[in-house]
């Protein structure tokens, strides 16, 4: 495993102004009491759709080490992550859910199952409010790559519908966990939540 600091986004954030790619939106931490606020005057500004999504340490939401790193929260613009382990993950949730909003999830069936194993929401009363970005793309386009299709993964998604120079964050992400020595698989599971990497992979992914 590497010794250096776990910190490749300037790097990568370097690497895109080379590329002249597009602007990546706000990304907040969400930590104190101060930024609770915020992100509570922010989501009541104005009505509009808000995505959600969250970060975990695997895929398998029922295995017995499976936990949630943490919930983003954005729109077009700004988005907002809030660790699993503090105290505003919770009140963020119950926060959104009290709006009358359209949620957008990509794949919300493992978003509200993730959240609901933990008692957190309960996943039809989440998924009866939400539109499943992912079903629309195979509605769009069942096609994979390989068949001359985009294919149903965010990223190439974002690239194909909203802007080819969607940024991939994943990359760094995936950089980073080569670097550490980590698998994919392992990578998810032993990087902080509060990892600079990821908290702005994870924000970058609903804005």
């Amino acid at each position: 495993m590497s010794d250096e600091p776990l910190t490749l986004f300037d790097d990568w954030l370097d690497e895109q102004d080379a590329k002249n790619q597009t602007h990546i939106g706000d990304v907040h931490l969400v930590r104190n009491d101060d930024d609770m606020r915020n992100f509570l005057s922010w989501l009541h500004s104005h009505k509009r759709p808000i995505a959600y999504d969250i970060e975990a340490t695997g895929l398998d939401i029922y295995s017995p080490t499976w936990e949630i790193k943490s919930i983003q929260f954005g729109d077009t613009v700004t988005a907002w992550v809030f660790l699993w382990a503090e105290p505003f993950f919770q009140r963020s949730l119950d926060a959104v859910m009290q709006t009358d909003y359209v949620l957008l999830a990509h794949n919300a069936t493992y978003d509200s199952l993730g959240l609901d194993r933990h008692n957190h929401v309960v996943a039809d009363t989440l998924l009866r409010r939400t539109i499943d970005t992912k079903i629309l793309a195979h509605l769009a386009d069942p096609r994979s790559p390989m068949e001359g299709g985009v294919g149903h993964a965010l990223k190439n998604l974002s690239a194909h519908y909203v802007t080819s120079g969607a940024q991939d964050s994943q990359a760094v992400l995936k950089k980073l966990f080569k670097r550490q020595g980590w698998s994919k698989s392992t990578g998810w599971a032993k990087i902080p939540a509060s990892h600079p990497t990821l908290v702005r992979y994870a924000g970058i992914d609903i804005s």
